[in-house]
């Protein structure tokens, strides 16, 4: 929860922003005329954050737009509107959503990575993908308990423990499991202590687990230092050369609009005193 309300906070200036005197979509709160939206409760959210926000989470916000709203309308009969401070700030405050609103125009034209962009990267920086610590893939079968599970081991062998693991345990979470790598940190300690004391290929005895007792096949164990496999890395690699992108992108327009509108910084009439690191005598 604190998370979320942190990644909220962000996202103060949209929430006042949002009113519509003929809501479209379902009503969730009126405030007089005005009234939020189902619809425009969900856009405040971030995509990332909306699978973990619970009914609370959208109800806070809500409570929220109920307040900003109810304050406003007090101002305004106040006549605070017509204070010369709060147009100033609400002046300020269009160009930020003005020039936001821009940058999202801009930045939604921006192209998809390519596979070949990842690889490239993925190639040129292999010293950022070093593991620090061993890490395991493997399957398991989960039985009921310790006999069971000490009778399964006189019959199953790595070549049928694929198979058996699926006929006994048919849940895609499973197998969705056996296809990453695990750190020790991120396993049930007992799994962890068998897994990574064992070979490659090798089935372990009964283990103890979070939801009963099993068997475990160990597929890979990776050393440290080596190298992570592009599969592994692409989407954080995506992430990387989209912000690059952006930046670069956002860089450009504004030295663009800079050149055209005469942009200039008078930096000695700048508050503040003379930044130590310009004015420090350089080393030799």
């Amino acid at each position: 929860m604190k998370k979320l309300s942190i990644a909220f906070s962000a996202i103060g200036l949209a929430l006042l922003a949002v009113s519509c005197s003929k809501p479209e979509g379902t009503v969730v709160a009126r405030v007089g005329k005005e009234a939020l939206t189902r619809e425009q409760l969900l856009a405040l959210v971030p995509n990332e954050i909306q699978s973990h926000a619970s009914r609370e989470v959208y109800l806070d916000l809500t409570r929220r737009w109920i307040r900003s709203k109810l304050l406003a309308a007090e101002a305004r009969r106040l006549e605070y509107d017509d204070n010369l401070e709060v147009r100033r700030r609400i002046r300020e405050k269009t160009d930020e959503v003005l020039g936001q609103f821009l940058l999202d125009r801009i930045l939604d034209t921006l192209p998809e990575i390519s596979e070949a962009s990842l690889r490239k990267y993925y190639e040129e920086n292999q010293q950022e993908f070093l593991r620090q610590e061993p890490e395991v893939a493997f399957r398991k079968i989960r039985v009921a308990d310790q006999p069971t599970a000490a009778a399964m081991k006189l019959a199953i062998t790595p070549a049928n423990f694929a198979a058996e693991a699926q006929r006994l345990n048919p849940d895609p979470a499973a197998a969705a499991e056996a296809q990453r790598l695990w750190k020790r940190s991120e396993l049930p300690p007992a799994m962890a202590e068998v897994l990574f004391s064992m070979s490659e290929g090798q089935v372990s005895p009964p283990v103890q687990m979070p939801d009963g007792w099993g068997l475990v096949l160990l597929q890979t164990k990776t050393a440290v230092g080596s190298v992570r496999s592009l599969q592994e890395v692409s989407d954080l690699i995506r992430l990387r050369l989209a912000e690059a992108e952006r930046k670069r992108r956002v860089d450009e327009v504004v030295s663009q609009l800079s050149r055209q509108s005469g942009v200039q910084i008078v930096s000695q009439s700048l508050p503040g005193g003379a930044d130590s690191a310009a004015t420090a005598p350089a080393k030799k």
